[in-house]
């Protein structure tokens, strides 16, 4: 993993699926619940021709979407 921006990070998995990261995201927010942290979580997966580039920017989109999700769920409380 690599810190992506100022309170993000990137975890690159190789030879896993979606599932896979999404077992491990999961893991990683329930750790951090154990500290009352919280985590949003954005997936991707690469594709044949896609490019690096492309890659982060759906893995950054989704996170938002995550966020937003958080945001509009705890507003509605």
């Amino acid at each position: 993993g690599y810190r992506y921006g100022g309170d993000e990070f990137a975890i690159i998995l190789i030879d896993a699926d979606l599932s896979v990261a999404r077992d491990i995201g999961k893991r990683i927010q329930n750790a951090l619940l154990q500290g009352n942290f919280t985590a949003s979580v954005g997936y991707a997966t690469f594709s044949d021709g896609m490019s690096e580039k492309e890659l982060v920017s759906e893995a950054d989109k989704n996170l938002y979407k995550a966020k937003l999700k958080i945001k509009t769920t705890m507003a509605s409380v």
